[in-house]
């Protein structure tokens, strides 16, 4: 477990730093439409972080095929 200072930014400062679909997701709880995550076709070693604080989540060696359309950890 690690413990991350909170990050403080306005919506519009968030906004300015992603993409309208990183934005969704991360801001507004959306998520990307089920088959189109391209970290489902990364093969090699590595860690997915957290693009808000730099956080490593997931290991790419843990990562599975759930059949729901996008990777699971």
């Amino acid at each position: 477990m690690v413990s991350v200072e909170k990050i403080s930014k306005s919506k519009a400062e968030w906004k300015k730093l992603f993409t309208p679909e990183q934005y969704k997701v991360t801001t507004e709880k959306g998520t990307e439409a089920p088959f189109t995550c391209t970290f489902d076709e990364i093969k090699e070693p590595g860690v997915f972080s957290c693009v808000r604080c730099g956080t490593d989540l997931f290991a790419n060696t843990v990562k599975f095929h759930s059949g729901t359309g996008w990777p699971s950890y």
